[in-house]
């Protein structure tokens, strides 16, 4: 059985492996996490890229609750969903900014998959159907932080 901290960190984990298409950051940057939801008429495809040539410009997924900034939405709920606390406006002790994502899941399987995670998504739902979203390939990396409640965990 996986402590609580172990989880959170591999939920942080998962949602960065869907997440990954490929978001980079500049150094010095805040969090690259997202909260608020964009416009449900949906956009072209927009580039990320600052150039043709390739080179990306920092692309936030979250940067503070609420911020125009933030490009997905957490809006693609999987698995024992029932089991994910989610707080997209924790303001105690953020590592930038004046908010955090905080998530705590269970493990009760509430739906019976012993499993969650959330896809960020643009437009919010959508699964690859609706037009709109961004345009990311050639990313190389997605960064985030995560911690546990106290730190120090194991």
């Amino acid at each position: 059985m996986r402590s609580k901290f172990e989880i959170k960190i591999l939920m942080a984990a998962l949602a960065a492996g869907l997440l990954f298409q490929g978001c980079e950051k500049a150094e010095g940057v805040g969090p690259v996490v997202a909260t608020s939801a964009p416009s449900e008429k949906a956009a072209p495809r927009v580039s990320a890229k600052v150039s043709p040539s390739g080179v990306f410009k920092t692309f936030p997924i979250y940067t503070d609750a609420k911020s125009p900034d933030n490009h997905y939405v957490p809006s693609g709920w999987m698995g024992d969903y029932g089991d994910i606390q989610f707080d997209d406006s924790w303001a105690t002790n953020p590592h930038g900014g004046s908010t955090a994502v905080k998530v705590s899941y269970s493990n009760k399987a509430t739906q019976g998959a012993r499993w969650a995670g959330v896809y960020w998504q643009n437009p919010p739902n959508n699964w690859g159907t609706r037009p709109g979203g961004y345009d990311l390939t050639g990313a190389k990396k997605l960064t985030f932080w995560a911690r546990g409640e106290k730190g120090g965990e194991r």
